[in-house]
């Protein structure tokens, strides 16, 4: 390039003469962009995998519900119903042109489900209350088998009125559980009332038992298969056929039987990108549907719970991808770090063949400009590589995640040698004034001290920031932190580098000292060699960003993993837990199961009101017996909870403050109000962070039985490691067994978790790469003025071993110190960051877990250790000794 004045012959034999630090910085460059280029690309992905399975796991939460009224029965002048051909109406169609064309898309075929209001039976028990239901799926009604009895018929043909004051009789089928429970057979009445006090004459025509329970169409019509057991009450449902549908049309007012359409959502249409979007138009469609554009009725309604499932995992998807920023960003600065430590290989390989250049005429500006060109070429060869192993590799690329490490590669190097061969070559002298060179030493003082204190007030910024707002925001509205808050760790560890690098000579000095004491003068050589080449700021900072960010990474995957265990304990209560769905407690025989060492009986209500006379919460209620329950937990000795003055004890938890001023509390369920008073804080249940109430179960038995409402269990904890199994051979059918591990299980392998703690151990991994980079650096730097202080010695008898272990004494100490220092520095950044990691989200807490730190896992450490023993091996095994005359001669310089 004759006119730049580049002189390629030049660029192309110090390019060959360095090739090694050149393709090193290749490699990084390289592996850099894979991680930050191919990181973006997968999470979005992750995303839409995150969110698909929360669809599937929310099931009918997810779900878009439109409830329709019927059309008016047809009447006779005088009011009297006139029984229709048919159950159907127009609602479907109606209901597919709400939807729109903003959601159809989204949605599978619906299902619709006819339900009425409750019906009052008796001679069964307290308590039973009896509905109707008609399932109807795209493919027809659910296929049973009809083990007695026949299916509904129907009671009168079409066009049969009604006379006033005449009980209607409807057909039903009833499950086998079901008609255990009412101990009831084909061609038996049931007598129920409506809400309106008019008789319906039930006929059971058939028991069945559905031939697929797990079909989904039964998921709207649960209550047909298995009673329901309430606080106070229990819950039976009876199966309407098409033909008898009409009779109970005809046998209920009109508002008081009802169809509720139901398009499920289709998970394989979502996608990370538009789950905003897709959120905000259902929740626009719940606040803005409009009867009269659509002719419904004004009884209509539209329920979903789609939007709360898309912003939690969307939340969830925020802070995973947040900390994968975190994560990305403590390895992007610590293989800059690396970039430079290379840059300053080649600037003390290169200071004299660039100084002899400078002595023969070329300025700074030539030199600088064929630097440049050498950087980037080498730089645009890394970037090219990493982008082509993230197509490959994820198949595609974000470019953006190239520049931190191109930038550094691509300036770092050229900067640095052209320092170098600018302190060779100066015509600058020293002053002669030892004022003036005070001055000149402040002067530089103050920069560097301008430097760090720049570093350390960014730090401060960032922590301060992430510690008031955090990296994920409570409100969707507010974006969380930006790119200094993620970057608090990072600058966090290299603060800590900062101080150890002030603290480096202090205690090496201290070394020296200590070696001076001892007998022989190996450990003197050493000490005092460590002392001469251990204090420069950059290779120990490398180790110190190493050490500090591998342990933060590891401590996250840690903790992350240790919060996944207490939250699953906490969402299930005990090792295993038993939701009944039987009136009968089986408490007594799981605990003398073989591996079981507790089982508690307990009655869970979902929503209770407790109130007092200025405010009020809904809150979870549990009712078990505290000796039983302390002992199932293994907490500290709950509170009393006898009842005295007339008021029921409780424990509070995650409830209003205003609930615990002092005053009178109520709690209102199936409208019996109970006085109740605050006898303490409640362990800690559940990971909602919803709140809730314990009670005594026997004290709460007895004041409901005043109510004359009977109070059964309806859920069972088991501890023991036969649990699960334990559950599962007693329950049978009668109810849903959920295990701890199968909890466990289900939030590892959540899309989200498993992202998140791969690239914590992969960052990990690179690490360690990084960090044995460092060391192998660290080691050329100073390996030619080693090599010449132990040619000199052995010309006074110094022998291989010796030197081996004078050159191990010497990288050592660095190592251990920069190394052990990052350790306590990763776990002070751990727990002053986690807080506002939002950790909790994918560990399924109420709140943020504990830190975990792994300490097995920092032995990785060890490798750094090695690494340093196996290059005072090499060095001393291809180490040639200098002849006499080399080594001895004056002015030889390193």
């Amino acid at each position: 390039m004759p006119r730049l004045g580049l002189h390629l012959p030049s660029i192309r034999g110090r390019a060959w003469a360095e090739r090694g630090p050149l393709l090193l910085i290749v490699a990084v460059v390289a592996l850099i962009t894979l991680v930050a280029s191919a990181v973006p690309v997968l999470m979005p992905r992750v995303g839409t995998d995150a969110a698909r399975d929360a669809l599937e796991r929310a099931g009918s939460r997810a779900d878009l519900v439109i409830t329709a009224p019927f059309e008016p029965v047809e009447a006779t002048l005088g009011g009297e119903k006139i029984r229709p051909a048919s159950g159907g109406d127009q609602s479907m169609e109606k209901a597919e042109t709400v939807l729109g064309e903003d959601l159809s898309p989204h949605v599978r075929a619906p299902q619709s489900v006819v339900t009425t209001s409750e019906l009052s039976v008796g001679g069964f028990g307290p308590g039973r209350v009896l509905f109707f239901s008609y399932l109807d799926t795209p493919q027809g009604e659910p296929e049973v088998t009809w083990t007695q009895g026949a299916a509904p018929g129907a009671w009168k043909p079409a066009g049969f009125v009604l006379r006033k004051g005449e009980a209607a009789t409807v057909e039903v089928g009833l499950s086998e559980a079901t008609a255990r429970e009412l101990k009831v057979a084909p061609g038996d009445f049931i007598a129920a009332v409506d809400r309106s006090s008019h008789t319906v004459n039930v006929l059971v025509s058939g028991i069945f038992r559905p031939v697929a329970p797990s079909d989904p169409a039964w998921a709207a019509g649960a209550k047909l298969l298995q009673p329901v057991t309430g606080a106070d009450r229990v819950e039976i449902t009876g199966l309407l056929s098409a033909e008898s549908l009409p009779d109970a049309r005809i046998a209920l007012a009109d508002q008081d039987i009802r169809r509720t359409i139901t398009f499920p959502l289709d998970p394989a249409h979502v996608t990370w990108a538009g789950l905003d979007t897709l959120a905000a138009d259902v929740a626009r469609r719940k606040t803005s549907f409009n009867p009269i554009s659509t002719g419904w009725e004004s009884n209509y309604g539209f329920q979903s719970g789609l939007d709360r499932v898309l912003n939690t995992v969307h939340h969830e998807g925020r802070a995973a991808a947040e900390q994968a920023r975190v994560l990305l960003i403590g390895l992007i600065v610590t293989a800059a770090a690396i970039l430079l430590l290379t840059g300053e290989l080649l600037a003390r390989r290169r200071s004299r063949v660039l100084a002899n250049a400078r002595r023969r005429g070329a300025s700074l500006t030539l030199l600088g400009a064929e630097l440049i060109l050498e950087s980037a070429l080498v730089t645009a060869l890394g970037v090219a590589l990493g982008l082509l192993a993230s197509i490959v590799l994820v198949g595609d690329y974000i470019w953006t995640g190239a520049l931190p490490a191109a930038a550094v590669a691509l300036a770092g190097p050229p900067l640095l040698g052209l320092s170098a061969v600018s302190r060779l070559t100066t015509t600058r002298r020293s002053p002669a004034n030892r004022s003036a060179r005070a001055v000149l030493a402040r002067t530089t003082l103050l920069r560097r001290i301008a430097v760090e204190v720049a570093v350390v007030l960014a730090a401060v910024a960032a922590f301060t920031a992430l510690r008031q707002r955090g990296l994920v925001a409570s409100d969707p509205e507010d974006t969380g932190g930006g790119l200094l808050t993620a970057m608090a760790p990072a600058l966090g560890a290299v603060v800590a580098a900062l101080i150890l690098v002030h603290l480096m000579p202090v205690l090496l000095r201290l070394g020296l000292r200590a070696a001076s004491r001892t007998r022989g003068s190996l450990f003197l050589l050493a000490a005092a060699r460590a002392v001469s080449t251990a204090a420069r700021p950059l290779p120990l900072t490398v180790l110190v960003l190493v050490s500090a960010m591998l342990t933060f990474s590891l401590t996250l995957a840690a903790t992350t993993q240790a919060g996944q265990e207490e939250g699953a304990l906490r969402s299930v209560g005990a090792d295993a837990r038993l939701d009944l769905v039987s009136a009968i407690s089986p408490a007594e025989e799981i605990a003398s199961r073989e591996g079981v060492s507790a089982a508690v009986a307990a009655l869970v209500v979902d929503s209770v009101k407790v109130s007092t006379i200025e405010t009020w919460s809904s809150l979870h209620l549990i009712a078990v017996d505290p000796a039983a329950f302390q002992k199932l937990h293994g907490t500290s000795e709950l509170p009393s909870l006898e009842a005295s003055d007339g008021a029921l004890p409780v424990l509070l938890a995650n409830t209003d403050p205003g609930l615990r001023s002092g005053k009178p509390l109520t709690l209102a369920t199936n409208g019996i109000q109970i006085p109740i008073t605050d006898a303490g804080t409640a362990p800690a249940i559940g990971s909602d962070g919803e709140g809730f109430l314990i009670v005594d179960l026997a004290a709460y038995t007895a004041v409901m039985a005043e109510q004359d409402t009977e109070v059964r269990p309806n859920t069972v904890w088991v501890n023991g490691p036969g649990a699960g199994p334990a559950l599962t051979d007693v329950v049978g059918d009668r109810g849903e067994v959920t295990t701890r591990a199968e909890v466990l299980q289900e939030r590892r392998q959540a899309p989200l978790n498993v992202g998140v703690l791969g690239l914590a151990h992969a960052c990990a991994f690179v690490l360690i790469l990084l960090g044995i980079l460092g060391v192998a650096l660290t080691t050329a730097i100073t390996a030619p003025a080693r090599a010449q202080t132990h040619s000199r010695l052995s010309t006074l008898g110094l022998r291989r071993r010796e030197s081996r272990r004078i050159t191990l004494g010497e990288l050592l100490p660095p190592v251990l110190l920069g190394s052990l220092g990052g350790v306590p520095a990763g776990i002070v950044l751990a727990q002053t960051s986690f807080a506002g990691l939002a950790l909790r989200l994918l560990t399924g807490q109420a709140g943020e877990p504990s830190v975990v730190v792994p300490w097995l896992g920092l032995t990785a450490l060890l490798v750094l250790v090695a690494t340093v023993a196996l290059t005072a091996w090499v060095e001393s095994a291809r180490r040639r000794q200098l002849r006499l005359g080399e080594a001895l001669r004056a002015g030889e310089a390193s």
